[in-house]
């Protein structure tokens, strides 16, 4: 027997605005059409990458078989398996709409919020980490064997520098550029990518990267132009 008072109109549950959330990006997964799960075995298994996932949809890009109304069985990384009914069949992909209970809905939907989140923290971090230019380019560069040469900052950020030098130590050797310790991640056309081994601050950095000189002429070497 129903508490609600006669005339009383019922109040529909609430909607969760999660279940709205659409990531837009890649993530691998593979997919069987077999009727039972064979994804272990790796049996009838097609590779693919998404391109975006909403808790009612996938549209992903990859080798196609299938037609529309096939049932299929996802395995999407960070997802786990996922179940479904191809809607659309493009040259190099489909969309299948997610076959699941309202509850295993609402666990893809917080993935997806996560995955938002982690995205735009992302896109924080680059905006903070931006390249920039120095005013004055002069610096110096201390080597692992203990020598400390000039060279030029080109830019810095938060995470490291490109320099211009003629030098070229070993990827991964420890360097200091300035005052500021790092290691050698990449060869540049005109010098030295330098990842910093700890983030910096960006106020002050400029100042413990560039202004330094080498004054003995015993140990100078001249920066690439």
């Amino acid at each position: 027997m129903s508490d609600q008072e006669p005339g009383e109109a019922s109040t529909p549950p609430e909607h969760d605005r999660r279940l709205d959330l659409r990531y837009v990006g890649p993530l691998d997964g593979c997919y069987t059409l077999s009727s039972h799960l064979d994804l272990v075995s790796g049996a009838g298994v097609l590779p693919f990458r998404t391109l975006s996932i909403s808790s009612s949809q996938v549209t992903i890009t990859g080798p196609v078989t299938g037609r529309v109304g096939d049932n299929l069985t996802a395995k999407i990384d960070g997802f786990g398996i996922i179940r479904g009914t191809i809607e659309r069949v493009t040259a190099d992909g489909l969309t299948f709409r997610i076959i699941a209970t309202e509850r295993h809905r609402l666990r893809i939907a917080v993935k997806i919020d996560f995955l938002k989140q982690k995205a735009s923290r992302k896109q924080s971090d680059r905006r903070v980490s931006k390249r920039r230019q120095p005013r004055d380019l002069r610096s110096t560069l201390a080597l692992p064997d203990g020598r400390i040469l000039n060279c030029l900052v080109v830019d810095f950020s938060r995470s490291g520098a490109a320099i211009a030098t003629p030098i070229k130590p070993q990827l991964s050797d420890r360097v200091v550029v300035g005052r500021v310790a790092g290691h050698v991640v990449r060869y540049l056309p005109s010098g030295l990518g330098i990842q910093f081994d700890e983030k910096q601050k960006i106020e002050g950095l400029e100042e413990l990267l560039t202004g330094y000189e080498v004054i003995s002429e015993s140990t100078r070497i001249e920066p690439a132009a």
